[in-house]
């Protein structure tokens, strides 16, 4: 017992019940955005925001001061710095990092599974609904499958160059 308030030590009912009330599916519960491509939209951008940051940091670091010096001193505002000089210097770690995030959200399957029901049903949850109780079907999930795994390769292939540039500078400290 705690003396100065007469109650267990973590047993504050207040407390508890703000603990019960949070979390993600609560939320997207009271918000409406259950089985809808806003919440798995939210969702993804939340999940992959964070690794995007760090990744991309790696690669703006690597941006010498002296050029954002010298597109100051040839009189280039911050918003001209940004879209003339550092973007294109950094266009292989977006390229990089693009790929990778639409990677992580194309195959995402827990939170669609949790948060999706008929409505938003994302590919890799239709494709686990070829799993019934009769048996597996193969053939319809080999078929979904290939569909799934075709616009993935084929954005690689796209960015691929700047993909390969991307990772390459990213690792390289100087």
């Amino acid at each position: 017992m705690c003396p100065q308030s007469g109650l267990r030590p973590y047993s504050h009912p207040a407390r508890w019940a703000r603990l019960e009330d949070e979390g993600p599916f609560l939320l997207a519960k009271q918000l409406g955005l259950l089985d809808r491509h806003a919440g798995l939209v939210i969702m993804y951008t939340l999940g992959n925001l964070s690794f995007a940051i760090w990744m991309l940091r790696a690669f703006i670091a690597e941006i010498p001061a002296e050029i954002e010096d010298a597109a100051l001193v040839d009189d280039c505002s911050r918003w001209s710095i940004l879209s003339r000089v550092v973007l294109p210097l950094v266009g292989p770690g977006l390229a990089a990092t693009a790929v990778f995030c639409f990677i992580m959200s194309w195959n995402e399957f827990l939170f669609a599974f949790l948060f999706t029901g008929r409505e938003a049903k994302t590919a890799p949850v239709a494709i686990a609904g070829f799993i019934t109780a009769l048996g597996i079907r193969w053939g319809e999930m080999s078929a979904a499958g290939t569909m799934v795994v075709a616009p993935v390769l084929a954005f690689a292939i796209l960015v691929r160059r700047q993909l390969v540039r991307g990772m390459t500078l990213g690792g390289v400290n100087g």
